[in-house]
């Protein structure tokens, strides 16, 4: 009984550490995306521009929100382990090729919260 104890633990804090590194990696590419969206304004590719500003704000607000539910799963593990990984999921259909690197952070990291409680 005592691995188990310590399994979860474990769990708990791996998944922790890939929602944070998940939802900095989501803010950075956000902001670069929200960079180069500032850039293309410039030279007046307005549909173009206003689409990556918009994606990159998403990714940013996922981003934090990944962090949020990667500090705080050992407060409230289910409800911060399901927001990991509905914010990983949901990055995917809005952000779509930009979320892939902090999509699979998150995602995993949700997932392994969520281990460590069932």
């Amino acid at each position: 009984m005592m691995f188990g104890k310590t399994l979860n633990f474990l769990f708990r804090i791996v998944g922790s550490v890939l929602a944070i590194i998940g939802g900095a990696c989501g803010i950075v590419v956000g902001a670069r995306y929200l960079f180069f969206g500032d850039i293309t304004a410039i030279f007046k590719l307005s549909k173009i521009a206003m689409e990556m500003r918009i994606t990159g704000l998403v990714a940013i607000l996922f981003g934090v929100i990944g962090i949020v539910s990667g500090v705080f799963a050992s407060k409230n593990t289910k409800a911060f382990g399901f927001t990991a990984l509905i914010i990983g999921i949901m990055g995917f259909l809005l952000c779509s090729h930009v979320w892939t690197i902090a999509g699979v952070f998150l995602i995993l990291g949700g997932i392994l919260i969520l281990k460590s409680i069932y």
